[in-house]
């Protein structure tokens, strides 16, 4: 699995939203018992979230430029022979034509981070647990329905 593959924002829809002028995440979370009421301005409908205070830190996925090359175009790997075979698609490539916005940073160059000496962090790192358990759980249906190289 490409690492791409699992780039993932909690603090985004549907599991959460980042406040930048206050620095903080909220987590979606009707269950846990930090959580606290919050009132969106769309509607009176009230939430249940856990706030987390956080930083900000270069994205991980794309090292801060905000683009990757889309993982369809190279998630199993190029050689120099894909590239010797077709050189308009090394120029292409390399230009930049394959490239798609990070889905981490959503081409923000940055992420919050949750500061590790907030009481909730435990919430962040069980969400994040839970979306790689799934990833990983969807990769191996995918290759047992169409085999290693799907």
């Amino acid at each position: 699995m490409d690492h791409r593959d699992l780039a993932f924002d909690p603090f985004s829809k549907p599991h959460g939203f980042f406040n930048n002028r206050t620095m903080t995440g909220y987590l979606i979370d009707d269950d846990s018992e930090a959580a606290i009421e919050y009132y969106p301005d769309e509607d009176d409908k009230v939430i249940m979230v856990v706030p987390i205070h956080c930083h900000m830190e270069v994205c991980p996925d794309c090292d801060g430029r905000g683009t990757y090359v889309n993982p369809n175009i190279d998630r199993h790997g190029l050689t120099h022979d894909d590239f010797a075979e077709d050189p308009d698609f090394a120029e292409s490539y390399f230009s930049g034509v394959y490239d798609i916005r990070c889905e981490n940073c959503h081409g923000q160059n940055v992420v919050p981070v949750p500061d590790e000496n907030d009481p909730n962090i435990h919430y962040y790192y069980e969400l994040i647990q839970g979306h790689h358990e799934y990833a990983a759980e969807r990769d191996a249906e995918m290759r047992y329905m169409y085999g290693s190289n799907y």
